[in-house]
């Protein structure tokens, strides 16, 4: 489209429709605009150019690496690191300003931590697991994300604090799980995903820091909670009511709803997890002789997060009285029934009941509003949570093919209706 207005600018300026001034403001804009392109694949060229090297290097190592003698092979470990600081002096001295070479050589220093600490202890045989070295590796990283200001460093180190709590589920430290220290880790890094935020909102690396931040927390917390998986269901709707709790808040605002990944990973996580307890063997799995307090710390991990997520809830309908949404408001059901399930002698069909109504409540919601404004998408998710809820319900009972096959037909139809009608409704606003 760009192109083919620069060609018509004469014409537009001829006719009168547009002066000399607005055109030469149009043909500057939509030079920079080329050049940010070309910066971006600069910039990711660069990056890939690193990490090739980075590993380049690890196997020409590799290859001669027996042939060395221990004192060479200590030198050697040492070189990767040794010239990816040389490069961060240069950097900060003479291409500060120049993202290429800030993320480039970010992303060598991070493979050449790496390359280091794994010679050293091939070398010397120090013994280690693998959860040691991710830890090790990311607080040695940590460091360069502020002092290159690099985002694509700081995306590989949410992914390796990451890796780091999947390693660490069953090891302890007085009497804690060593994979709490994720929390701290992630901590570290927040100030600088803040100034991404304030300063460059709506850039590449601020979109992807938007879901690997939340996907971290959703993928990491579980694990803090061992052993126990009872209560990660509990801690999974709290937390992605959390998540969603976030993603309403003024910093994260987009006019387009899916660069806003809190709201969507907490709507669909959140769904997700109405459809596993509207199933019987959910609850029927919970034994009523376990008492919550028996837990230990993972009980109160839990009852901390979900207090969190109640007071957020409280903020949010005291300041921002906004219009009820089942999303906000379902972690506090599943919490009562729960509680209940676990204490007192019911019938698990009350809770069932409960959450398929839900389930279809929330459904009917989401149509509801989508159809108000105009909301393609609020609308099919909307359509889909209640086909989703028919079909498995379907799946529960003995029901033939045909019919299945019949309901599948109808809900496809009836999407495509559906759809149709919204989208003209828009145009006639619109026109």
């Amino acid at each position: 489209m760009g192109n083919r207005l620069l060609k018509d600018l004469p014409v537009l300026i001829e006719k009168g429709i547009i002066t000399d001034d607005v055109a030469d403001d149009i043909r500057e804009f939509y030079s920079k605009g080329s050049i940010d392109a070309k910066g971006k694949l600069q910039l990711i060229l660069a990056v890939l150019g690193a990490l090739l090297v980075g590993m380049g290097i690890l196997l020409i190592l590799a290859h001669n690496w027996d042939s060395l003698s221990k004192s060479v092979k200590s030198i050697f470990a040492f070189i990767p690191l040794i010239a990816s600081h040389l490069l961060i002096l240069y950097v900060l001295m003479r291409k500060s300003n120049e993202k290429m070479w800030t993320e480039a050589v970010a992303v060598f220093n991070y493979t050449a931590i790496a390359i280091s600490i794994s010679l050293i202890s091939q070398i010397y045989h120090i013994n280690g697991s693998f959860d040691d070295f991710m830890l090790l590796w990311m607080l040695l990283a940590l460091p360069i994300v502020y002092l290159l200001n690099s985002s694509m460093l700081s995306l590989l180190y949410i992914g390796g604090i990451t890796v780091f709590v999947a390693n660490t589920s069953r090891i302890n430290i007085y009497s804690l799980p060593k994979s709490l220290l994720f929390i701290p880790l992630l901590i570290l890094i927040l100030p600088y995903y803040y100034s991404l935020l304030k300063k460059s909102k709506f850039s590449n690396f601020t979109y992807f820091h938007n879901w690997f931040i939340p996907l971290s927390v959703a993928f990491s917390f579980p694990f803090i909670v061992q052993g126990h998986s009872e209560l990660i269901v509990l801690l999974l709707f709290s937390l992605f009511a959390i998540i969603y709790f976030i993603g309403k808040m003024q910093i994260l605002q987009y006019e387009n709803l899916l660069k806003n990944a809190y709201t969507i990973i907490g709507v669909i996580g959140t769904i997700i997890l109405m459809y596993i307890v509207s199933f019987e063997d959910f609850w029927t799995g919970l034994y009523r002789e376990n008492n919550l307090l028996s837990y230990g710390f993972s009980t109160y991990f839990v009852g901390l997060v979900f207090v969190i997520a109640s007071i957020m809830l409280i903020r949010r309908i005291i300041y921002h009285k906004a219009v009820f949404d089942p999303i906000e408001w379902v972690f506090l059901a599943f919490a009562i029934f729960y509680i209940i399930v676990t204490y007192v002698d019911i019938n698990f069909s009350l809770p069932l009941v409960f959450f398929n109504l839900f389930i279809l409540f929330t459904g009917v919601i989401y149509i509801l509003k989508g159809e108000k404004h105009n909301d393609l998408i609020a609308f099919n998710l909307g359509l889909l949570t209640i086909s989703i809820l028919i079909i498995v319900r379907f799946f529960d009972y003995d029901i033939s093919f045909l019919v299945r096959g019949l309901i599948f037909i109808i809900l496809g139809i009836a999407f495509f209706i559906a759809n149709f009608l919204l989208i003209r409704k828009r145009k006639k606003i619109k026109s």
